[in-house]
């Protein structure tokens, strides 16, 4: 009978699932109805995690700024003023939102009572805290404005010294829009900015201020740094106070933080109030929290007595009966060897005196419906962790690891850049229209036959532009305001002997005209003549009216191609020559400096006077190709060099000359003395050697020369009566408006010719049309090849219009727009350095990794678990 109670118990409890009585020991219900509040539990709990994840967020980034900015000897040497350093800032309001958020979360999901107390006390104590520091700001207003003016002037003081630092002012003035404290004067504090430092070699940032106080610093695309220097040099005060007023801030940021203070107390008291509200509930939820704890463990106590009271009294009434007592312990005992030995043996390790099995009987029914109570909230708790982790966290995490790209379109490297040059040839004798018409056959196979660097593409069309008056091809000048959709090229043929029109010396061949035409002279006499002539129109339009080797070195420099030494054999000389000049691209603004360099002696009126026509001869000169480029001019004057002592020599005739190693050392000494910044593009330097005596300048030969022109830097000339020419073909070789003449060939001697500015205007066409190409290229490549470079909406959005301007400026079969061409030009070129490409250059994928596994492992884990519960309880129906 014994053993058969002991089956049908056995299959009783197996039916049933056991617990042990350590499980339910702390269990909420245990003791009946659970005193502990389920909202409040998870409240606490979940308002605590999101105060843990942001403080191990501050920490993180707190310490690897720290690692990343600074060393062992870096900060001990800053020990004494660590609270300039705003990552220290971060370090401390991290650890202590981490400490408040982990007590918090463990004291509640754990029902902990000593993290509870911790948790409450700490609220409380920084309640204090806040509470003592605002009454005395409150009382001690005046010492604490000083304390503050004080400390940001030890902030202005340390801006160089620190990133993080200069990030954070330079931020709070453009948001703000002041500069300094209490001024832009603050900033002579500053060891960098102070007047003073203007004594000191190199010093550029003297009497200035941070770019971040300049006008409108933060709605630039392109950052200035140069904006601020020198704007506090003048030592007239209305004239700078003027001059400050145009160009920064000149209002203090602390005034103005008191200001908005002022305007907004009601703001502020709302917030501090409402913080303080939430404080406040925190440690009530908190205290209401460990009372409930408190209450469930006095009703296990009172259970537990109770059961132990029970286990007494049977074992005292059991003593009576020796028979009872025996069979009571055979019973017992057989029953510990059978079914729970291995329970006991646990038991005997861990020491636990009163622990005892609930074998066969039900869970208590309060422990049942509490858990059947709590359940729902176990189960939301859990469907809310992971779809918070799916669709909050995993997006915020890819966002902020992932690398934003902007889509955009590129430039196919098949993208041909088509020009259509229309060939018009027109006469002044009737006798010549037949020989014109059968030229302009023959020409049109000549010039299709000349070579062009693929993808630039040249539709030759010629056309017969009738019989004219000379006196009419002189008149017409009017080249660039044509509305025809081909680039038109103008020839003349003129008979010297028959019509009598020839206006030039008999032995020039070709003469350039001022206007758009140009003039070819016809010897009908022979047909060795004609086919002379006819040459000669070929190489006219192909060299120097469209100059097609130009065009080709455009394309080759921009495609990065080099040529080959028996390439460069095969070139006429005049190209060879060239090949220096064209490698450098047109500059759409240009900066020129007229550097007068004088000897020791003090010059009269008169030679200033002669002085002053160099820089406005060149200005001139600038308003002529203005639709071409932008140029801009100014002087300086530089004394006491001593030219003739220290850089002239006589040579056999008794000349000063100034030989090529001398004028080497002549100009490092001139750059030594120019500003070293100059924010309008490319400079030419125009150096004019101002002496008493006539000097004369050798070439790199010991060759007379009229002045040398230096690729890429500019030219020295001695001062005479042909330096303003001089200067004018200086620049022309710079810009690109000379070209090497044939014997035979003249030019009129005037500045400029309509013809080559229409020839300038062709070639920065293909020039920019080449570079906005190959800008968006590369964009393309480094985006493909970096893969954390971030190509954000802006940098996007001007590649796009720079594709489409490109295309628009480009069109099949018509003439190239020079303005849309020159603004994609510009857009590409931005769009490619923009400094947004480097935001996450110096965050790699390695650290990326290493800085996000701390936080994404953890979550990863409670995110598992949550999955298992959850298919548990699925399986189950059930979560006992």
């Amino acid at each position: 009978m014994a053993n058969q109670r002991r089956t049908a118990a056995g299959r009783a409890n197996s039916a049933q699932r056991v617990y042990r009585q350590s499980q339910i020991r702390y269990a909420p219900g245990a003791g009946g109805e659970s005193e502990i509040s389920c909202c409040v539990k998870y409240s606490v709990f979940g308002f605590n995690v999101i105060f843990f994840l942001l403080g191990v967020t501050l920490l993180l980034i707190g310490t690897w700024a720290q690692i990343e900015k600074n060393n062992i000897y870096s900060h001990l040497n800053k020990a004494s003023k660590l609270y300039l350093d705003p990552t220290w800032l971060l370090l401390v309001v991290g650890l202590l939102t981490f400490i408040i958020g982990f007590s918090g979360c463990v004291g509640s999901l754990r029902e902990n009572t000593s993290f509870l107390t911790f948790y409450s006390t700490l609220l409380g104590l920084l309640l204090i805290a806040e509470f003592s520091v605002a009454v005395f700001a409150y009382v001690r207003r005046d010492q604490l404005d000083m304390y503050i003016r004080n400390l940001l002037n030890d902030v202005v003081v340390g801006y160089r010294d620190d990133p993080d630092l200069q990030v954070l002012i330079d931020t709070m003035q453009e948001s703000w829009k002041c500069c300094g404290i209490n001024g832009a004067d603050d900033w002579d504090r500053n060891t960098y900015f102070s007047i003073a430092a203007r004594n000191v070699a190199g010093a550029t940032e003297a009497g200035g201020v941070p770019f971040s106080c300049c006008v409108n610093s933060s709605e630039l695309s392109f950052k200035n740094f140069y904006c601020g220097h020198g704007v506090r040099l003048k030592q007239d005060v209305m004239h700078r106070a003027m001059a400050q007023t145009a160009s920064i801030y000149t209002e203090g940021c602390l005034p103005k933080l008191q200001l908005w203070l002022n305007n907004n107390v009601l703001l502020v008291g709302v917030s501090m109030i409402i913080i303080a509200i939430i404080q406040v509930l925190g440690i009530c939820f908190a205290q209401n929290l460990k009372s409930d704890v408190f209450a469930q463990r006095a009703k296990w106590l009172i259970r537990t007595a109770l059961r132990i009271s029970q286990l007494f009294w049977s074992i005292f009434v059991s003593a009576g009966s020796s028979g009872e007592v025996t069979n009571s312990k055979r019973r017992s005992c057989g029953r510990n060897q059978s079914k729970n030995g291995r329970g006991n043996e646990k038991r005997r390790r861990r020491g636990e005196r009163f622990h005892f099995e609930a074998e066969g009987e039900p869970l208590p029914q309060a422990f049942i419906d509490f858990v059947r109570k709590e359940r729902p909230f176990k189960i939301a708790a859990s469907v809310a962790f992971i779809l918070y982790t799916f669709f909050f966290f995993v997006p915020l995490m890819f966002h902020a690891t992932s690398v934003y790209r902007a889509p955009f379109p590129n430039v196919s490297p098949n993208h041909t850049i088509n020009l259509p040059i229309r060939v018009i040839l027109a006469t002044t004798d009737p006798a010549l229209v037949p020989v014109v018409k059968d030229l302009l056959i023959s020409l049109e196979a000549d010039l299709s036959k000349i070579d062009v660097v693929y993808p630039l593409q040249i539709d030759w069309i010629t056309e017969f532009g009738g019989l004219r008056d000379y006196e009419d091809f002189e008149s017409n000048r009017d080249i660039l305001n044509s509305s025809s959709s081909t680039f038109d090229v103008h020839v003349a043929i003129v008979e010297k002997k028959r019509s009598g029109q020839w206006k030039h010396f008999s032995a020039t061949n070709v003469q350039l005209g001022v206007g758009k035409w140009s003039f070819v002279q016809w010897l009908a006499d022979s047909e060795e003549g004609a086919s002379k002539a006819a040459f000669r129109v070929s190489e006219l339009v192909a060299d120097i009216l469209l100059d097609v080797p130009h065009l080709n070195s455009i394309v080759r420099r921009d495609l990065r191609e080099r040529m080959a030494p028996w390439q460069i054999a095969t070139l006429p000389l005049s190209h060879q020559k060239r090949l220096v000049w064209d490698s450098a691209p047109l500059a759409m603004n240009y900066h020129v400096q007229v550097i007068h360099v004088h000897d020791n002696v003090a010059p009269t009126p008169e030679e200033l006077e002669l002085q002053r026509k160099t820089p406005k001869a060149l200005r001139i000169f600038g308003k002529m190709v203005e639709r071409v480029t932008n140029v801009e001019v100014s002087s300086e004057h530089l004394w006491d060099f001593d030219v003739t002592r220290s850089f002239l020599e006589k040579d056999v005739q008794e000349r000063l000359v100034l030989t090529h190693d001398n004028m080497q050392q002549l100009l490092k000494q001139v750059e030594a003395q120019l500003p070293t910044s100059l924010d309008s593009g490319a400079v030419l330097r125009v150096v004019v050697l101002e002496t008493a005596n006539s000097v004369t300048v050798l070439d790199q030969m010991g060759e007379d020369s009229n002045g040398l022109a230096v690729a890429s830097w500019g030219a020295v000339l001695a001062r005479n009566e042909k330096t303003e020419s001089r200067a004018i073909a200086a620049l022309r070789i710079h810009i690109g408006m000379d070209a090497e003449l044939m014997p035979g060939w003249s030019r009129p001697p005037a500045p400029l010719c309509e013809w080559e500015v229409a020839r300038a205007r062709l070639r920065a066409c293909v020039d920019n049309g080449m570079r906005a190409a190959s800008a968006i290229r590369a964009l393309n490549e480094v985006a493909d090849k970096i893969t954390n470079i971030v190509i954000n909406d802006d940098v996007a959005e001007r590649a796009t219009r720079a594709v489409q301007l490109l295309f628009e400026g480009l069109k099949p079969g018509q003439q190239p727009d020079y303005e849309k061409l020159v603004e994609a030009r510009k857009l590409a070129d931005s769009a490619n350095s923009d400094h947004s490409l480097l935001s996450l250059l110096y965050f790699p994928m390695d650290q990326r990794f290493a800085v996000f596994l701390p936080i994404v492992f953890p979550i990863c884990i409670a995110t598992g678990l949550s999955f298992y519960r959850l298919s548990i309880t699925w399986l189950t129906r059930s979560w006992l």
